[in-house]
């Protein structure tokens, strides 16, 4: 975490990175640090939401492979909650990762997708359309905080 805090352009990148595998760091604190390189001129905003969406994207095709090859634990896990919510995601598809995005889960939803043989390039359609508006979002609405803080 101390890494994370230097505020450099390539560790906020690894943080997204992790966080798109399932590593619990804290969104806010990646987006406020991209947002703060943006405010400081050291990144564009095109870069900011670059390495936000690039890293979340990275994480999860990492996600999904880890998924594909140790996924069956998943479906023969002994708690309810977890078969339940990975049949769910299984026979809702790829385009349920357009609403985990945004509630949560969504790692772990890349996990079951590549669990469940969901076709890569399907997967890596519905994952850059999610991750893109994610970051252009939380990039605009963060910088124009800090625009207004400063």
């Amino acid at each position: 975490m101390n890494l994370l805090l230097k505020g450099n352009e390539f560790t906020v990148f690894i943080g997204f990175v992790l966080q798109g595998i399932g590593f619990p760091l804290p969104l806010p604190l990646l987006f406020g640090l991209l947002d703060y390189l943006v405010a400081k001129g050291q990144i564009s905003t095109l870069a900011a939401v670059g390495y936000a969406a690039g890293g979340s994207f990275l994480g999860n095709i990492t996600g999904y492979y880890i998924g594909y090859t140790g996924g069956s634990l998943l479906f023969n896990s002994k708690s309810r909650w977890l078969v339940h919510a990975t049949k769910q995601i299984s026979k809702r598809g790829p385009g349920v990762m357009l609403v985990l995005r945004w509630l949560g889960g969504y790692a772990q939803g890349a996990w079951v997708l590549g669990a469940s043989r969901t076709p890569l390039l399907v997967f890596m359609f519905y994952i850059g359309i999610a991750d893109i508006s994610w970051a252009v979002f939380w990039v605009t609405v963060g910088e124009a905080l800090i625009k207004k803080m400063f």
